[in-house]
């Protein structure tokens, strides 16, 4: 495996060293009851520091925003993990994000990926 020699975007390095990092500490998991997930970098040309978020196995951390932001969104305790359809596609409520201008978060069935909508995409 070739060493890195400068810390950039373009020369994959970044995806490198954080993938690295996530399936060394991946054994760690079990033995201590939690999820690790890669939570972002930042980085100069000789200096990267990786960012792993912990989460208790089992709880998922975007519910707890859920239900202390629902009624600020318009949307009732039971819309969490609720289906809704935008262009043709399934998605799933997982959350809320209240910093950002598109705040709820959904995952599209099919993909498994992460999307944020504004409220009034979401129509049940």
């Amino acid at each position: 495996m070739a060493k890195i020699t400068k810390f950039n975007r373009t020369n994959g390095s970044l995806e490198r060293i954080q993938k690295i990092f996530l399936e060394r500490l991946k054994s760690l998991e079990e033995e201590l009851g939690v999820t690790l997930t890669n939570s972002g970098c930042n980085f100069d040309d000789n200096t990267c520091a990786v960012k792993i978020t912990a989460t208790i196995a089992g709880v998922n951390p975007n519910k707890n925003l859920f239900i202390q932001y629902h009624k600020l969104y318009d949307l009732a305790l039971t819309d969490f993990n609720r289906d809704f359809i935008f262009k043709n596609k399934v998605y799933t409520i997982t959350g809320i994000k209240p910093s950002r201008k598109n705040a709820i978060l959904a995952i599209e069935k099919s993909s498994k990926k992460e999307f944020c909508f504004h409220r009034s995409l979401i129509v049940f």
